[in-house]
This record gives structure tokens, C-alpha cells and sequence, in this order.
């Protein structure tokens, strides 16, 4: 039986869950999309909107965003920092910076221009 498997080129435990039914018969795992494409032009947009005013966004917080909207769309996933990095492949024009410091008469005009901002 084993020979039989290694010449498919296929492993014991794939051959056991295709026979007791747990993988149909011809199925492929393949990444899940998050978002789709108009959700990620719109995802690309707010991220240089929000630098193009001064408060861009890090990259540990993009993926935090996303999971949010994969939650309100029913989505039970985990958006990695591996998805991060392929959207910058997608997106070459993203790119990361070390964030300058502020001081706090501009942390003040942020958060007020933020709080009152309203896309055109």
C-alpha cells in the first residue's frame, strides 16, 4: 500500500482522509481573500489618505483593521502579518517608514483635524 502511495505521490494521512470522506475527492486548499478587490483599492486609499494628513497607519494596525471588517462580514479568520506582506507585493507603492516624533502641539492639531476631517 505504501509503494502504491509514494508512486501517486501522495501522502498516508492525505490517502486516510480522502476515504473516509473528510476531503472530497479533487479538492485544493487555497488562501482565503479577506477582501475583495474593490475593498482593497478602497483598504490602499485610506492608508495614503491618512498619510497624505500626517496620521498614517503602521503596519500592525492595517491588519487589525482588516480583521475588523472580516468579523463584520462573518469572516472567522486571522489576518497574519504574511497577508500584510502580500498586499505590499500586490501594492508596491505601500511602503514603511519609521514614524517621525511628535511633539505635542501637533499631536493636538492631528487629533483635531482627525476628529473633524470628512472625506471629499
Amino acid at each position: 500500500m505504501l509503494t502504491l502511495l509514494y508512486l501517486m505521490h501522495m501522502y498516508r494521512t492525505t490517502f486516510q482522509d480522502c476515504v473516509s470522506g473528510r476531503v472530497l475527492h479533487g479538492a485544493h486548499s487555497s488562501p482565503n481573500c479577506y477582501l475583495n478587490d474593490e475593498e482593497e483599492e478602497e483598504l490602499v486609499r485610506f492608508i495614503f489618505r491618512c498619510s497624505e494628513i500626517g496620521y498614517s497607519r503602521t503596519k500592525s494596525e492595517i491588519p487589525g483593521t482588516v480583521q475588523t471588517i472580516c468579523e463584520r462580514k462573518g469572516l472567522n479568520v486571522h489576518v497574519s502579518s504574511r497577508w500584510w506582506d502580500a498586499l505590499r507585493k500586490r501594492h508596491p507603492s505601500l511602503s514603511v517608514h519609521m514614524a517621525e516624533g511628535l511633539g505635542c502641539a501637533r499631536v493636538v492639531a492631528i487629533d483635531t483635524i482627525m476628529t473633524h476631517w470628512r472625506p471629499p
